[in-house]
């Protein structure tokens, strides 16, 4: 019986699908598909019929019919998108939030194969079809109009929680399933195909935005400090630790091309500011905020490379100023010094290849002062300075 009734949904999508394509081939056809008043009744009937759909999942614990179920969700939402790229009404808007409450429930997938898996179900499998359905926003714009529950908006709350559980008495998640959630995040805001250049972040509240970098700063900096745990634990916080930093870049680059001050700020300048007392008290104790910026600065754009160099490589600077000396800190604010140049010339090698020229030079403020002070560790011939002090300013 319940193969009959999936071949029975499963060949309802395959005929809007063909419906689909017939319309796309048919020029006659384009004045009738048109027609504000045929596309209404026709998204009502396809709500009810998507809406029908995702009432099938809710408890399903068999593995293959929860497949099968996740596979035909997703199968909807491709054959049905261009029928809800704009709605006039409301109530013609595509459920994306009832397709997220029937399969959010299944996040993270908790599914081990039996010796005896005869049908070839896998964890991997489940996985990638829930994920398909959980990051399908080519539907999203009509919603926003409407002011009605977006993809984008139900799931990006899901995968945080895997990163930063909001109760403090949840499980906390291991750091597999966080490399996972970053995978997530990415699929969600991220177009698999890079040519095209398109991405979710420009559909990002500011509240969203702000959530986002909470998370992600927590899980850089526990990760980074997870790094010397060594072993397989180590190996797998560094893992974690530079995909947060590439993933943070990336978003701020997005905002910034964008063009949006405020998400813009709300990303990259509130953080940078909130490290100014952090990275000027104690450097060693900002070793993790020192490689965030360093990373933010090579990767997220002219405009973020600028903020990052005032707002961190300015600080310590000033730190060393003040209290040069042998010590852990002014060590640490050394190899932030070389971090923070190195970051610059990436970046500048990136614009270059972009045929862009960033004028001033980004380090031009901060170059002479930078020599000064190394140069003052470098040629001390007495014992102020130690040897890695030396070698560190070299």
């Amino acid at each position: 019986k319940r193969s009959l009734c999936f071949d029975l949904l499963r060949s309802a999508v395959a005929g809007i699908s063909h419906i689909n394509t017939q319309i796309q081939s048919s020029s006659s056809s384009t004045s009738t598909i048109s027609s504000p008043p045929l596309v209404t009744r026709v998204q009502r009937q396809l709500i009810q019929f998507a809406e029908f759909a995702t009432r099938c999942i809710p408890g399903e614990s068999d593995p293959r019919c929860l497949l099968q179920l996740l596979e035909l969700l997703h199968s909807i939402q491709v054959a049905f998108q261009n029928w809800f790229l704009v709605a006039e009404f409301s109530d013609t808007v595509f459920p994306n939030e009832e397709f997220f409450e029937a399969v959010a429930p299944y996040y993270p997938i908790q599914f081990t194969p039996p010796p005896n898996n005869i049908h070839g179900i896998t964890r991997e499998g489940l996985h990638s079809e829930l994920i398909s359905v959980l990051t399908f926003t080519k539907m999203d714009n009509a919603a926003k109009s409407h002011r009605k529950p977006t993809m984008l908006g139900c799931s990006i709350g899901l995968f945080l929680e895997q990163l930063l559980p909001s109760q403090p008495d949840e499980e906390i998640p291991s750091t597999l399933e966080k490399l996972e959630a970053m995978e997530c995040l990415s699929t969600l805001l991220f177009s698999t195909d890079e040519a095209s250049g398109d991405s979710e972040c420009k559909n990002l509240t500011v509240s969203e935005v702000r959530i986002l970098l909470k998370a992600l700063r927590a899980t850089h900096d526990e990760a980074s400090l997870g790094v010397s745990e060594g072993g397989e634990s180590g190996d797998q916080n560094k893992i974690l630790a530079d995909k947060c930093r590439s993933f943070v870049s990336r978003v701020a680059w997005e905002l910034e091309k964008l063009g949006d001050t405020s998400l813009w700020e709300t990303f990259v300048l509130e953080p940078l500011e909130k490290d100014i007392k952090r990275l000027k008290l104690s450097p060693a104790y900002a070793k993790t905020s020192i490689a965030y910026q360093a990373c933010l600065a090579a990767s997220g754009g002219p405009r973020t490379l600028r903020a990052c160099l005032a707002k961190g490589l300015g600080p310590l600077l000033d730190y060393l100023d003040e209290n040069l000396e042998d010590s852990e800190d002014s060590l640490a604010a050394i190899h932030g010094l070389s971090a923070f140049f190195s970051s610059c010339r990436v970046a500048l090698s990136k614009s270059k290849e972009e045929g862009v020229e960033l004028t001033p030079h980004p380090l031009e403020t901060y170059a002479e002062r930078s020599c000064i002070l190394l140069l003052k560790v470098v040629e001390n011939e007495g014992p102020i300075y130690s040897l890695s002090l030396r070698i560190a300013a070299t």
